[in-house]
């Protein structure tokens, strides 16, 4: 039977609305109707705390008749909803009973986090060990990695792998990790995982800093030497647009979203050949979304780079020369049309 108590709820996190491009609001668009489809929304008439209790009272109801699926199912739009330490520690015991070692180990832990001073130290501490003893026996261990901001892309040993919070298992020893966000610098840093014990790894990303004006204006405002005339741009460089960046970046973004969830279908395929007949179908599930976002992602990636492809290559032509058009009257008194420049 699990424990029926509830504790203080963890502050929810709070996401940030981001202004895309036209380029790839379509991204976007299929990004958000993933989330929606994933998410666990309150009835009509129902709080979402209101709802939320349903959804725990569904799951407990579900895990006493032994369909632990179902129970997951609830309990994890309860913590969606409003999240709860109570929650966290019910999905943990759930997950247990149907062995599945590593994701009950992690709601345990966040349980642990969640709950802070008010969690039952010993009795938790015993449980942890027990399973990171167990993932010990199979060579392998747990890391959880948080980001401040969190959606951050994380690269572990040079392999994209998802966005944060992470939780995965990784042999024990030296790793370097990387997280980048659009609008952050880039932070890297190194671990050490531990043979016996999981780990937290957190990082905050710095905004990217801002170029000096003084330094803005004298770039885009270079010395000329004297008699060089502006209007004759044959031995500058070439200036490519902001439009331009910013397809390619989104391209490339797109592309490594697209690798971290391919990357994600490969290990729910892995483990389909492990799990139990109760949780198959849903790893199954798990396994067709995550394909279908990559192959989404990848398609939309591969048409912003395409067109940041062409935006580049019309930029580079387009600072070959100066287009214009002059007009002026001929000896004869007929009026001529000149066109100089490249267009």
């Amino acid at each position: 039977m699990l424990p029926r108590h509830c504790r203080s709820p963890c502050e929810a996190m709070r996401s940030r609305l981001c202004v895309l491009p036209r380029l790839i609001l379509a991204a976007a668009l299929v990004s958000l109707q993933v989330r929606a489809e994933l998410a666990c929304e309150p009835g009509e008439t129902g709080t979402q705390r209101e709802s939320a209790k349903a959804h725990y009272r569904a799951g407990l109801a579900a895990y006493d008749a032994k369909r632990y699926s179902e129970a997951i199912d609830h309990l994890t739009c309860a913590n969606q909803l409003l999240p709860n330490p109570a929650f966290a520690y019910n999905i943990a015991v759930t997950y247990e009973a149907m062995r599945d070692v590593p994701t009950a180990l992690r709601w345990y832990r966040e349980h642990r986090r969640q709950a802070g001073e008010e969690a039952d130290k010993s009795a938790l501490n015993a449980k942890v060990a027990e399973l990171e003893a167990r993932l010990q026996a199979r060579g392998v261990q747990q890391v959880s990695v948080f980001s401040e901001p969190p959606a951050a892309m994380l690269s572990i040993d040079e392999r994209p792998l998802g966005l944060t919070p992470l939780t995965l298992e990784l042999n024990p020893g030296q790793h370097r990790y990387q997280l980048t966000l659009a609008g952050h610098e880039t932070t890297q840093g190194s671990f050490e995982l531990r043979v016996d014990r999981s780990l937290d790894v957190a990082a905050k990303l710095e905004p990217e800093r801002a170029q000096p004006t003084a330094a803005v204006e004298q770039a885009s405002a270079p010395l000329q030497p004297e008699g060089h005339d502006p209007s004759d741009r044959s031995d500058s460089e070439a200036r490519i647009g902001t439009w331009t960046w910013i397809s390619l970046g989104a391209g490339a973004a797109l592309m490594g979203g697209a690798l971290g969830f391919e990357l994600r279908r490969a290990q729910l395929d892995a483990e389909l050949g492990r799990a139990s007949q109760l949780d198959y179908q849903d790893r199954h599930d798990a396994m067709t979304g995550s394909q279908t976002t990559a192959r989404v992602l990848a398609g939309l990636g591969a048409g912003a780079l395409l067109a940041g492809g062409v935006l580049l290559t019309l930029d580079l032509v387009a600072d070959g020369g100066d287009s214009g058009v002059a007009l002026g009257a001929c000896s004869d008194a007929e009026l001529c049309l000149a066109a100089r420049g490249a267009f």
